[in-house]
Order: structure tokens, then C-alpha cells, then sequence
């Protein structure tokens, strides 16, 4: 993926899928008290899915007009929209993120796993989802 000029990604499409997989997947089980949050009426269902497509509206409107956008400017004119998977609520769930406050020479703020190629790559630990 190239970003202004920048290449942030070199693996394949399915490369980035599962690192992003595997890193929510993470996320997740450090954090177990994370809870389902499943409306109980058709008209709040209607009103989270609403919710949902305003939100993915908003940010296909960043990537093509926002001056901070990270496209170029000819990606821009070709920008039609992000792809999304289709909203299914059983996969949608509320949580908080406590943010992690700690110094860059802890251990700690890291955590390490193992690529897919057999190398390990170290991420920030951003904080806890509860």
C-alpha cells in the first residue's frame, strides 16, 4: 500500500488481512471482559446499522476530500469508496480502551509476535479494551 509516496505494507492483501485478524483477535483475548452488546428490538437494530453507515459515509468522505487525507491527490479522483464487509451485529460489541501509559524502555510497552514468514515484530501495547 502506497500512502503519499510512502509503502506501508508489502505482503499481499491476505497478508494484511490476517495480521489485522490476528491483532484484533490479540486485543481480544487480552481483554476478556469485552461484552456483546446485541439490540433487543428491530428499531434499535435499525438505528446501529444506521449509525454504522453513517460512520463508513464519513470516512469515505475524509479519504476523498479531506486535506489531511492519506491519498494522493489523483487516488483521490479516482476515490470512490472504502470496501466493507456487509453489517452483521453479532460481530458488533462495545467496549473501552484504557490507554496505557508507559515508558518506551519498559519491556511492557511492547508486545511481540510471530509473523507469518517465521519473524517476530514488535507493536506498542496501546492499552486494554474492556
Amino acid at each position: 500500500m502506497t500512502i503519499k509516496g510512502k509503502s506501508y505494507w508489502k505482503g499481499t492483501k491476505g497478508e494484511l488481512l490476517r495480521a489485522s485478524v490476528t491483532a484484533f483477535v490479540c486485543l481480544l483475548l487480552a481483554s476478556p471482559s469485552v461484552a456483546v452488546d446485541q439490540p433487543n428490538h428491530e428499531s434499535e437494530r435499525q438505528e446501529i446499522i444506521k449509525e454504522i453507515n453513517n460512520f463508513r459515509k464519513e470516512r469515505d468522505d475524509f479519504f476523498k476530500n479531506h486535506q489531511r487525507s492519506p491519498l494522493e491527490r489523483s487516488d483521490k479522483l479516482k476515490f470512490d469508496r472504502l470496501s466493507y464487509y456487509p453489517i452483521d451485529l453479532n460481530y458488533r460489541f462495545k467496549g473501552k480502551i484504557e490507554r496505557n501509559i508507559l515508558d518506551i524502555r519498559n519491556p511492557e510497552y511492547y508486545a511481540t509476535f510471530l509473523t507469518n514468514k517465521g519473524t517476530k515484530k514488535r507493536y506498542v501495547r496501546y492499552g486494554l479494551l474492556f
